[in-house]
């Protein structure tokens, strides 16, 4: 129904559904459209004691990347072998991805109708940047490889 809304999740053991640091869970979470499986929310798995996520339900946004911002996911983060931007509809799509000295990497990708994927072999780990050029407008999403 139409309104406001607030997901929690809670770990006791403070290592969230997939913590990097041992082996205590691969887990993953995500919010999905109904209609065809989009990814609308994709949550960090290593999130400590608690996600709170407050979302919106049939109501109106304001600005421009927000519309991009709920039309493009960039899935899993943080990412091991692969990393895969995802745009609800099958128009061009400009994606750059850059290290954090802000240099154009050329990484090996695959594409299909409403996705790109992007290996991550090669490399190190750390943060990095993902730029998508949504109708238009760009977004930014950070992205670290472990």
């Amino acid at each position: 129904a139409m309104g406001c809304y607030t997901f929690r999740m809670e770990d006791t053991g403070d290592n969230g559904i997939s913590f990097w640091a041992n082996s205590e869970g691969s887990g993953s979470l995500m919010f999905r459209r109904t209609s065809d499986n989009f990814p609308l929310k994709v949550f960090d798995g290593d999130f400590g004691d608690n996600i709170n996520f407050q979302f919106t339900v049939n109501t109106p946004l304001t600005l421009e990347e927000d519309v991009a911002k709920s039309k493009v996911r960039v899935y899993p983060n943080p990412a091991t072998e692969k990393f895969t931007v995802a745009y609800d509809d099958s128009s061009e799509h400009e994606i750059v991805v850059y290290n954090g000295l802000g240099q154009v990497l050329s990484l090996p990708s695959h594409s299909s109708d409403k996705e790109t994927t992007f290996s991550t072999a090669g490399l190190a780990k750390g943060v990095y940047y993902v730029k998508i050029n949504f109708n238009g407008t760009w977004l930014v999403e950070k992205i670290t490889v472990l």
